[in-house]
């Protein structure tokens, strides 16, 4: 019943959303400031799902830990043991199960995790790897991450139902990371040559396609469709098509880095004369707004902040940014954009 509301939920809300009408006159934003940047403390919004939680990664001096960020209530999610200072996180699913990374209590070494309802679980470690780290995690439970080898080379690992696959990557590659896996166990990330240049990469069951080389890959969405940048100029790629995405200024470089199933992509862009301001495309790309006039003229953050660059966006429009506050120059913020019609 619960996961029937919510499919009601994001349809109802982006029927709205994909009216043209709607889309580009009617919707604004008001902002809610998640964690915070300061002299002592760093936050990072790590995960967002389609209920609006957050996975937060907190550093505060030597000690790093995960939060759950639900209605601006902040939870630590602990690790996989009582008093360990380093636990980083990754993604989470709207099961609220979140994948992270802390320090085995059996090996000493970093590996992934998944936690969930107030407990870690340790999954497996490939054989022979020297670090691991867990980053993606789909709502059947799929989980991608890295591991590194005992050169310290980094290689794409999947686990299904506990059990760790090392995934094939291109020829002589030095390092390949997941960046996301979707609902039908489409797995994108990037892969590095040894003269360290990207290729935007795919698995499917297993096999691996290069989607784009000389390409940096961000999101995937449900539908296959990957958004990312190649030299500056971002790009979504959908059944081995490349279509370029506009940018709103003359010699702007910028960078997809989030897609819905909705086609809303969210990024940034830096203008010819150096100003980077969050942007949105809307219709998978047809058009692009610069998110800082979206902001409700209502919104009391609105006078303070400049958004810089949009990193997540779900299936019910929700987008996490991040930004900057005249009050507390020289710190990068993160916030929690939500539609309003």
């Amino acid at each position: 019943m619960i996961r029937w509301s919510i499919s009601a939920l994001v349809s109802s809300v982006l029927l709205l959303i994909c009216s043209s009408s709607v889309a580009q006159t009617k919707i604004t934003y008001t902002l809610t400031q998640v964690g915070t940047n300061n002299s002592t403390t760093s936050t990072f919004v790590i995960g967002m799902n389609d209920e609006g939680n957050l996975g937060l990664t907190v550093a505060t001096g030597s000690s790093t830990s995960v939060y759950l960020w639900r209605h601006g209530q902040m939870t630590n999610i602990g690790g996989l043991t009582s008093s360990t200072t380093f636990v980083e996180g990754g993604e989470l699913n709207d099961l609220v199960q979140v994948v992270g990374s802390t320090l085995s209590p059996t090996t000493g070494h970093s590996a992934a995790f998944v936690w969930q309802l107030g407990h870690a679980k340790e999954l497996p470690s490939p054989a022979n790897s020297s670090a691991v780290f867990g980053s993606n995690i789909n709502l059947l439970g799929e989980v991608t991450g890295q591991a590194y080898d005992e050169s310290f080379i980094s290689h794409a690992v999947m686990w299904n139902h506990g059990q760790v696959t090392i995934l094939p990557e291109i020829p002589n590659s030095q390092f390949t990371q997941p960046v996301g896996i979707n609902l039908q166990g489409e797995i994108v990330g990037v892969c590095l040559d040894e003269n360290d240049t990207p290729s935007a990469v795919i698995w499917r069951k297993g096999i691996l396609t290069v989607a784009l080389a000389n390409a940096m890959p961000n999101g995937l969405n449900d539908l296959g469709q990957i958004v990312g940048d190649s030299n500056g100029a971002p790009f979504i790629w959908e059944a081995s098509t490349v279509t370029a995405l506009p940018l709103i200024g003359t010699g702007a470089v910028g960078s997809a880095e989030s897609i819905n199933d909705w086609g809303q992509i969210v990024g940034t862009e830096t203008t010819a004369a150096g100003v980077t301001e969050a942007i949105m495309w809307q219709g998978s790309g047809s058009s692009v707004v610069n998110l800082n006039t979206l902001i409700s003229k209502s919104d009391p953050l609105r006078p303070y902040v400049t958004l810089a660059e949009g990193t997540r966006i779900n299936n019910v429009g929700q987008i996490v940014a991040t930004g900057n506050d005249s009050r507390l120059p020289g710190f990068q913020q993160y916030y929690l954009l939500t539609p309003h019609f």
